[in-house]
């Protein structure tokens, strides 16, 4: 779905593939690899092993918590977390600055690509095609149909 965002908007990105990052002593673990991570505002302008702008982690049987640690110990600006038996995807922006500066905070919105929500990514999650070219297709037509006119009227209609 980030890469057929990507496509239509425009906007470069890129999927990082079977990529582990090493944690520093005292993360509790020696690396983190997210089920999914991009550079997107980082995109061409990255040394191997910097860590991503957006980490996906699915949830099925263990916890949220030690991914979070983790990208919080990475830097990760943002991680989103689908957790499979709860159906719910939430996304985590890590605190900049503040009481909670370096630890994720959920937000409805993406920083990454703040045009859009959890609520709706989690709904183009649901497709109902289990065919990866009808979903990857599907995800390009409904950023077409919501997504760019979207974005036009918050510029302005340009």
């Amino acid at each position: 779905m980030i890469l057929a965002i990507g496509i239509v908007l425009r906007i470069k990105c890129e999927g990082l593939e079977s990529t582990t990052w090493t944690l520093p002593f005292g993360a509790g673990d020696t690396g983190y690899e997210a089920d999914k991570a991009y550079y997107i505002q980082n995109y061409g302008t990255t040394k191997k092993h910097h860590p991503p702008d957006l980490a996906i982690e699915v949830v099925v049987s263990h916890s949220e918590k030690k991914a979070l640690r983790a990208g919080a110990f990475l830097k990760i600006p943002e991680m989103w977390v689908l957790d499979l038996p709860r159906h719910r995807l939430t996304f985590y922006h890590l605190a900049v600055r503040g009481k909670q500066k370096g630890m994720y905070r959920p937000e409805p919105r993406s920083r990454a690509f703040p045009f859009l929500m959890s609520t709706e990514v989690l709904e183009r999650l649901d497709d109902p095609d289990t065919d990866d070219a009808t979903f990857h297709e599907n995800c390009r037509v409904w950023a077409r149909q919501v997504l760019v006119p979207r974005l036009r009227a918050e510029d302005g209609g340009l």
